[in-house]
């Protein structure tokens, strides 16, 4: 744990030699500045990831069993969910949905939804759990979904090292599931050099034995030697991804994040998944069909993006989820192929 916190923690003392582009924000700043604490201090810095990174909650209290937090929160879920219901009854005629907007009602929905479509919120949650109890919140849901998606349409070799990249990865959400089906992973990371200090503090939170290596580890040649452990995390911003070699990674995914890039971004993000993408290995996306990013009226387009004609395509649809939650808003397309 002191190793890698030490690996993780030269990277935050430097993080802006990895600034990109001017991609900047005053909460990262303040994360950064505020980052003082030491090995095993965590609780702050876990309660500022809880408030503004959507990562999972995490039960500090033993004394309170997991399941009545959690059905303390389903049950908060469902009251708020009748009332929204009621009050958009009441107040159609206006097309008022603000209730929905101020109060997080989502939780109960896509529970709802995951039982109803018969996913079992525990294959995915109770790994991670068993280690360090988390909470069923909207984003914990939405990514068991999500999960579901990619591990019940994809057979993955777990008697060999399986290598993952996520363009994306905000809170880790998705990596944390993952690392608890494989028993060896390399896992890389590619994302802005301030969200990779959430991700990484999040993997090395709940993810026992992780080996973290960050943008400078990288610099410095940590993937031109064998990586050491079972499970390794490689954290890159974007100027480091012409290291990954061509055809090396078993799956490449990215959730919900190529519609708040420029469009341009997005599509350089596919070209690279179909170059490092092994043959035969897979590609899941799960993005905005539309969604405008500026205020100039610039926009991302799920149809501009250059897929391959020549993909084996195993899913595609609009997220039956996202419909569920919030018709008649912008639909999500999910996509799940095989490349050639």
């Amino acid at each position: 744990m002191d190793i890698q916190y030490k690996r993780w923690k030269a990277f935050a003392s430097f993080v802006s030699q990895y600034r990109e582009d001017g991609h900047y924000s005053s909460l990262w700043s303040e994360f950064i500045r505020d980052f003082t604490i030491e090995p095993g201090e965590f609780k702050e810095v876990n309660k500022f990831i809880q408030k503004n990174c959507r990562g999972y909650s995490f039960l500090d209290s033993p004394s309170v069993f997991p399941k009545f937090r959690d059905a303390t929160e389903l049950t908060f879920g469902l009251a708020v969910h009748i009332i929204d219901s009621i009050w958009r009854r009441l107040l159609s005629a206006a097309r008022s949905n603000r209730l929905g907007r101020q109060l997080d009602w989502r939780t109960y929905k896509v529970y709802a939804f995951l039982r109803k479509n018969g996913i079992k919120i525990d294959d995915y949650l109770g790994p991670v759990s068993r280690v360090h109890p988390v909470r069923i919140s909207y984003n914990s849901l939405k990514t068991v979904y999500f999960a579901h998606k990619v591990f019940s349409n994809c057979a993955f070799d777990n008697d060999r090292r399986n290598f993952f990249l996520e363009v994306g990865a905000g809170a880790a959400n998705f990596l944390i599931i993952t690392a608890f089906r494989f028993s060896k992973l390399s896992y890389y990371v590619v994302d802005l050099p301030e969200m990779l200090l959430v991700s990484s503090f999040e993997t090395l939170k709940h993810v026992p034995g992780a080996h973290i290596y960050m943008p400078n580890d990288v610099e410095n040649g940590v993937l031109e030697q064998p990586l050491r452990g079972d499970k390794n995390f490689i954290f890159l911003t974007p100027s480091q991804i012409g290291r990954i070699p061509n055809n090396s990674i078993d799956l490449a995914l990215n959730i919900e994040s190529f519609a708040e890039m420029p469009q341009n971004v997005a599509e350089s993000y596919i070209d690279f998944f179909y170059r490092i993408l092994k043959p035969g290995a897979y590609m899941f996306t799960a993005n905005r069909e539309s969604r405008i990013i500026s205020e100039n009226g610039s926009f991302t387009c799920y149809w501009k993006l250059p897929y391959s004609d020549k993909d084996k395509i195993i899913l595609w649809e609009y997220c039956p989820m996202r419909q569920f939650m919030m018709n008649g808003m912008s639909p999500n397309i999910n996509r799940l192929a095989r490349v050639p």
